[in-house]
């Protein structure tokens, strides 16, 4: 899957101290594990790649959660939107590898 490049919205404090400025031009890209997809992000220009989580690049891209009345719509309509926007089947993923909202919330 490819990298999705984008500006973050809010900074970010790691685990480690460091901080992810808003601003700033990142890549994130989700990795296939035994527990599902998890998103890795890296600045561009730089070879530090941090592990996160799908809350922080929620944040990140400045996102709000669907309302309920959305997550009801997606799921008797059988088409959802993933993480970042693509329309994808309630229990898919984008072309990214992002999840879907019902998945992410563990709704299915």
């Amino acid at each position: 899957m490819e990298n999705y490049s984008f500006i973050n919205k809010a900074e970010i404090k790691m685990k480690d101290g460091s901080v992810l400025p808003a601003g700033k031009k990142f890549s994130i890209r989700w990795e296939e594990t035994v527990k599902g997809n998890r998103p890795r992000v890296k600045a561009c220009g730089t070879d530090h790649e941090y592990k996160i989580s799908n809350e922080t690049v929620i944040r990140m891209l400045g996102k709000k959660k669907p309302s309920l009345s959305s997550l009801s719509r997606w799921e008797r309509d059988g088409n959802c939107k993933s993480l970042l926007g693509e329309i994808v089947e309630p229990d898919g993923i984008d072309s990214y590898g992002s999840p879907s909202w019902l998945i992410h919330m563990n709704l299915i």
